[in-house]
């Protein structure tokens, strides 16, 4: 089942996988809406690049405008379920 479209707002935290290691970053513009657009992402060497926002690659860290009781990180609940399914077998 594919995952839903993922949707970006200006100064959220990202993170991309690449094949030297993680890059982590804050979306700066949003470049052209919607499930088939893309985002301009501010890397923290100071690099920007514009990607695509179904790029598999790219996941969401934080909201920005989200209080901090609040954040829901999807990549720690992915860990999380997998492991749970892996103690249960």
């Amino acid at each position: 089942m594919p995952a839903p479209p993922q949707t970006y707002e200006l100064k959220d935290e990202v993170s991309c996988a690449t094949p030297h290691g993680m890059l982590y970053g804050t979306v700066v513009r949003i470049v052209s809406p919607g499930s088939n657009g893309a985002i301009e992402v501010e890397y923290e060497d100071g690099r920007r690049e514009i990607r695509k926002t179904g790029d598999h690659a790219m996941r969401l860290l934080k909201r920005a405008n989200q209080p901090k009781r609040e954040q829901h990180r999807e990549d720690v609940d992915d860990v999380r379920r997998s492991e749970i399914k892996r103690f249960r077998r």
